[in-house]
């Protein structure tokens, strides 16, 4: 299921920017954005991974059905990926995102979330940004995510945010 918003949201250089479904053919293109040394600078896990240990996280990724992964589209060029595990914890979705340092700067990150909070509306969202990391605290902030402990941002479910907007109004 891919999803694009009518009218497309744009990114600053005017390039629709849309979402579709992870497949295999998208290995090589996330593998090459791990490899980025700025792309593992925040991450939890700053390892970059070996190709055989990318293949089998993408299959396993793949494989569970409370995995929600996407391709974050520029035109019709890959940019990132968005991606939400379900948290049996949290009874909500972890969030994660990137953007590919060639897209970098031109609105793509903000445009993909808002679009994923329309696929995962009735949900709970947890991001875990690193606390140095500007660039995520400021994207989280402007989308509506709160803080909380231990580098959390949370964001309510979207039913709940409209809900109350409406009894406010």
């Amino acid at each position: 299921l891919a999803i694009a918003a009518t009218p497309a949201p744009k990114a600053k250089d005017g390039k629709p920017v849309s979402l579709r479904p992870v497949t295999r053919e998208d290995s090589d293109i996330m593998f090459a954005w791990q490899q980025e040394p700025e792309m593992r600078r925040y991450a939890r896990n700053r390892q970059t991974p070996k190709r055989d240990e990318h293949e089998s996280w993408l299959a396993n990724k793949l494989a569970d059905p409370r995995c929600i992964f996407n391709i974050i589209t520029h035109g019709d060029t890959p940019a990132g990926v968005l991606r939400f595990d379900y948290r049996q914890e949290n009874e909500g979705f972890e969030i994660s995102i990137l953007v590919g340092s060639e897209q970098h700067n031109l609105g793509i990150a903000g445009h993909a979330l808002a679009l994923g909070r329309v696929l995962i509306d009735d949900w709970d969202l947890l991001a875990y940004v690193d606390s140095e990391n500007r660039s995520s605290l400021r994207l989280f902030e402007h989308a509506g995510y709160s803080p909380t402990s231990s580098e959390g941002w949370w964001c309510a479910p979207a039913k709940e945010i409209r809900d109350l907007s409406l009894t406010t109004h």
